[in-house]
């Protein structure tokens, strides 16, 4: 486990310096991939509260999981925004988007619509070949 550490405390810190706290929700809506762990496992580090939820949830199932939970948070896989379309953002608690992908742009009313920068640079750094520690 010490090769997914290193992912989760960077996730944890973009986590911690985006505001979010222990016992804070973050939502996820993402496929089996490697950034889904890093996620998982950079929330328990911080102690927020991963919300996974089913990729196929859209309208009013999604609109009523996210606002049951509370998230302030949504990471989304980018391949996945059009679950979005029916939600009404503003009876959501969704205060910022972090897409995972390469895919374009999302708005979602008032909600702050970034690039995962923990995840991105996981899939850059796979890309470029393994790690190596000194």
């Amino acid at each position: 486990m010490p090769a997914l550490a290193t992912p989760a405390a960077r996730f944890a810190a973009a986590l911690r310096d985006a505001g979010i706290k222990a016992g804070d929700r973050v939502a996820v809506i993402c496929s089996n991939r490697i950034e889904f762990l890093e996620i998982l496992f950079g929330c328990a580090w911080l102690g927020a509260v991963a919300v996974p939820i089913n990729v196929a949830s859209r309208g009013p199932q999604l609109q009523h999981i996210l606002s049951n939970c509370g998230a302030r948070l949504l990471v989304l896989e980018d391949v996945y925004s059009d679950n979005l379309a029916l939600l009404e953002a503003g009876r959501l608690a969704v205060e910022a988007i972090w897409l995972v992908g390469t895919k374009g742009n999302l708005s979602f009313g008032n909600a702050a619509v970034t690039r995962c920068r923990a995840a991105a640079s996981a899939s850059r750094r796979r890309r470029s070949g393994p790690a190596t520690s000194a």
